[in-house]
């Protein structure tokens, strides 16, 4: 098979995890998807990733579908690498700027590094995080 068809096939998976991920989060409130994360158990893969590119790829697949959060695609990274045999972390924490607003911000790291960020996630105070 030509590189073009298999990386073809790739993003096609890509966008069609992504869609569904994005459909049961419609389908069900924030708690109960978390609990639903607790019980992940994806077969691996074995397909070699570069996972900084992956999450940014996510993120702009996301984009495209519209109304796209943090949230939405942070548990898509995770799903997604976790289902290619990767124990990533999906964290959400919060913090004040400057101005005293409350702000909060989702991410995955894999071996301690962001996943896809542009934000510094060191200021935030990690509230929930899942392995």
């Amino acid at each position: 098979m030509s590189k073009f068809f298999l990386r073809f096939l790739f993003n096609t998976n890509l966008i069609i995890h992504c869609f569904k991920i994005r459909y049961k989060l419609r389908s069900t409130d924030f708690k109960n998807w978390l609990v639903q994360l607790e019980h992940v158990h994806i077969r691996p893969n074995s397909t070699k990733l570069n996972l900084d590119n992956l999450a940014k790829k996510i993120i702009r697949i996301n984009n495209f579908f519209g109304n796209n959060t943090c949230l939405k695609s942070s548990i898509c990274i995770f799903t997604f690498i976790h289902s290619h045999g990767l124990d990533p972390i999906l964290n959400i924490g919060v913090k004040k700027n400057r101005h005293g607003e409350f702000l909060s911000h989702s991410w995955v790291e894999v071996n301690k590094k962001p996943l896809g960020e542009k934000k510094d996630v060191e200021s935030y105070k990690i509230i929930y995080s899942k392995q």
